[in-house]
């Protein structure tokens, strides 16, 4: 006749074996990641066609780990004075370096009815451009998304 393992020997070996399992799985997911240090560097408008405009958008990111940050896109909304600018999308692969920074250059797009809000918004700034960018890098190897947000101004008279 077949024996049955009492269940208070087995309890405490599932126990073991399933956190082994987990503790296993977590590694397997990566280092923990501080988000970029993301901000706006230049905004260029591009041709436009129809009812849409394009903006040439070079941000710079900071990579505060102690490990490269690699990444294969790049999903960022621009917000100018409250009130969207564009979305840009990068699928081309990245790298920034540990404790380093790059710039990247987006092109964002926009309907014509956004550039004419801002543009009607201009005469309200009172010398400066406030911006917010809000996104997410997508990590190389990975289904994982690092998200970021970072919010600041530009004084218009500073070029003046």
């Amino acid at each position: 006749m077949m024996r049955i393992p009492s269940t208070g020997r087995a309890r405490p070996l599932l126990a073991a074996l399933i956190a082994v399992l987990l503790v296993s799985g977590c590694t397997t997911l990566g280092p923990r990641l501080e988000p970029p240090d993301i901000s706006l560097v230049n905004i260029r408008p591009l041709a436009g066609a129809g009812f849409e405009q394009q903006f040439e958008i070079t941000l710079r990111v900071l990579n505060p780990n102690s490990v490269p940050l690699e990444g294969d896109g790049l999903d960022v909304i621009l917000d100018v004075n409250g009130q969207r600018l564009g979305r840009a999308l990068r699928s081309e692969p990245f790298t920034i370096p540990r404790l380093g920074d790059e710039t990247i250059t987006l092109v964002a797009t926009t309907s014509l009815l956004d550039v004419f809000r801002q543009a009607f918004a201009l005469p309200n700034a009172r010398g400066a451009l406030e911006y917010a960018l809000k996104g997410r890098v997508l990590l190389a190897n990975s289904p994982r998304w690092l998200n970021f947000e970072r919010s600041g101004s530009v004084n218009l008279a500073a070029g003046r």
